[in-house]
């Protein structure tokens, strides 16, 4: 009777909570019971004040039946069957697998080992219930770094850790994969390189320097072996042919920038250099490189020694080329060479004095209210002195003497000059036949085309050599190259010194994407026709565990060796095959799943980094798109 009078004097909405958690109570124990919104309705109530009350009252309930006093410490809370089980089983692992866990200042821990307990943490796993500070006191891991372990990884940048970047010892290599290296080296007959790239293709993952330091360990290679060096037809790579002074003089430019004040000004120095001597025979000093400059070069040259070289080597600018050069020395007796392309070597007389120049030379500042003109004739004084004090100084390569008494003592004889000319004119045949050859292999379509274009955007190449070069990478590249340029000028923003070297690079860098694409399209080819011979052992292995292994542990199994296997390729096809199991999971088993091979991956450091990364984003792709 007092229960009742007590419920009486509630408020209706106390009475209509009290009335919903009863009618719960009832329909568990099968009573008939009236429908709880009639008696919401009965009291005159709002329906959803008296559920939320409800759900206090029932929470209320449930701490009526505690002990009193201070909760239990879970830190001396009696450890359960399940982690008596987990602790069983992580020191079955350690026995089996000695030096899994070491402890000291710092604990360590193997890439197995944290998969291992990576795996009795998982969905599906032992400890998947027990919680941070259970799990780390059964399986021995501190709880922080268990909390990092299970942190889910995010891709990074390629970034090479320090011990990513520490090369190997040759030690913790097999035995037999060391005899197999050996033996390959032993029948290779290309760069080593190549072999070090070739050794991919025998499922042999090893850096360059492994793979030298193996072959140094066994004799098979020298340490320091300098490599050979490939036979040029066209000129010699290392220095230019000698002969006799003023047999053959070198020319090139320089920008020398002088500073008036506050004006700054950027002069060209053509200098001419003796290829036999190293003497500096004659400067000139332009606005810029271009043709009057090298003649003035090669006038200055000719009054420092008396005459006319029999050959002059410059480098191939349009300018050093033009029809006014060619004329004027064909009718002083010059032969004309033009430089090997891409080779400094055939220039190294008239680099070497450049360097020297800009070593010795302080930076060329003169007093403010001086005109053009003025810098001009300082210069040309200043480079006239370094010249001249530079061709008497004593040289070991001439026997102690300076390069003017070479001149003066070294008097060649018709026979030698002769000769000399000879020796020249082949040089040069060849360097022009190995041009008409290259010029041969090219599409005449796209050569004629390519000399119309650069007409009508008004391009500057005599010679033909920035043609040529665009016609070697073939029509698609030389079409798309020009609508580039095109686009750019008319677009205004093609602002560069040389617009038919800017021509080149497009053409260069469109023919790499296109080589590239093609490359790719030739490697899918070629894997899939070699499939029955690379993946065939992998497809074999692949239907055993699905025959064996129910979902869940096929899953684990290749992810396992998608972390593990040796070869790249290797690796690739387990990670393909994980990821197509792994989207056939239901959404929400999927994202559980997936942040625990997740962690797996991040922690399997044997693999590069940028695999890991690569893994981890397809797997999230395949997480986020299926939810």
């Amino acid at each position: 009777m007092n229960l009742a009078r007590k419920l009486r004097d509630c408020t209706p909405h106390i009475q209509a909570a009290i009335v919903i958690v009863a009618l719960a109570i009832l329909e568990r124990l099968s009573f008939a019971t009236p429908r709880k919104a009639d008696v919401v309705r009965a009291l005159g109530v709002s329906r959803s004040r008296a559920y939320e009350l409800a759900d206090r009252l029932a929470k209320l309930a449930t701490t009526l039946t505690q002990p009193r006093g201070r909760p239990p410490n879970p830190e001396v809370e009696p450890p359960s069957d399940v982690m008596f089980q987990v602790a069983a089983l992580v020191r079955d692992y350690l026995a089996e697998h000695p030096g899994a866990m070491s402890t000291g200042q710092r604990h360590t821990y193997t890439v197995g080992f944290r998969h291992f307990v990576l795996d009795l943490v998982a969905p599906d796993g032992l400890a998947c219930e027990l919680g941070l500070e259970r799990t780390a006191m059964a399986t021995g891991v501190p709880a922080d770094t268990l909390k990092d372990w299970l942190r889910l990884p995010r891709p990074q940048k390629d970034v090479p850790t320090p011990d990513e970047d520490q090369p190997n010892d040759a030690t913790g290599m097999l035995p037999e994969v060391i005899a197999q290296i050996v033996e390959l080296y032993h029948r290779w007959k290309g760069d080593f390189t190549a072999f070090c790239r070739s050794l991919e293709e025998h499922r042999i993952e090893a850096s360059t320097y492994l793979v030298r330091h193996i072959l140094e360990l066994t004799g098979q290679r020298r340490p320091g072996q300098p490599r050979r060096p490939k036979s040029d037809a066209e000129a010699l790579r290392g220095e230019l042919e000698r002969f006799f002074p003023n047999a053959q003089v070198v020319a090139d430019g320089k920008q020398v920038i002088v500073q008036l004040g506050d004006h700054r000004y950027v002069l060209c120095w053509e200098l001419c250099v003796d290829a036999d001597t190293g003497a500096l025979t004659g400067i000139s000093v332009r606005d810029a490189e271009d043709s009057q400059g090298l003649l003035e070069a090669v006038a200055h040259s000719e009054v420092t020694t008396g005459a006319a070289p029999e050959a002059l080597l410059r480098d191939n600018l349009p300018a050093n080329h033009s029809s006014q050069v060619e004329n004027v020395l064909d009718n002083k007796g010059i032969l004309g060479m033009p430089s090997t392309t891409y080779r400094p070597q055939n220039k190294a007389s008239v680099e070497g004095a450049f360097g020297l120049f800009s070593q010795t030379m302080p930076d060329i500042q003169l007093p403010n209210g001086s005109v053009r003109e003025l810098a001009r004739r300082l210069l040309f004084f200043i480079l006239f002195a370094y010249c001249a004090g530079r061709n008497h100084t004593p040289r070991p390569r001439l026997n102690n003497r300076s390069a003017a008494e070479a001149f003066a003592e070294d008097v060649p004889t018709p026979e030698e000059r002769a000769a000399a000319r000879r020796r020249l004119q082949e040089i040069k045949d060849r360097i022009l036949a190995r041009r008409n050859a290259d010029q041969e292999r090219t599409d005449p379509v796209c050569r004629k085309m390519l000399t119309e274009a650069f007409a009508e955007l008004g391009l500057e190449d005599p010679e033909g050599h920035f043609v040529h070069a665009i016609a070697r990478l073939g029509v698609d590249a030389a079409l798309r190259a020009l609508s580039i340029f095109k686009a750019k000028r008319r677009a205004g923003t093609l602002q560069v010194d040389c617009p038919e070297r800017y021509l080149l690079g497009i053409a260069q860098n469109v023919a790499y994407q296109t080589e590239t694409l093609a490359v790719y399209d030739e490697l899918v080819r070629l894997r899939t026709n070699a499939r029955d011979l690379l993946l065939r052992p992998l497809d074999d292995e692949n239907e055993r565990l699905q025959a064996r292994f129910n979902t869940h542990d096929y899953l684990r199994a290749t992810a396992h060796r998608a972390l593990s296997a040796p070869a790249r390729i290797d690796r690739f096809y387990w990670r393909q095959t994980t990821l197509d199991t792994f989207a056939n999971l239901g959404p929400v088993r999927r994202h559980k799943t997936g942040a625990w091979l997740a962690r797996r991956i991040a922690t399997a450091h044997t693999i590069p980094r940028c695999e890991r990364n690569d893994f981890i984003a397809a797997l999230a792709a395949a997480t986020t798109g299926a939810l």
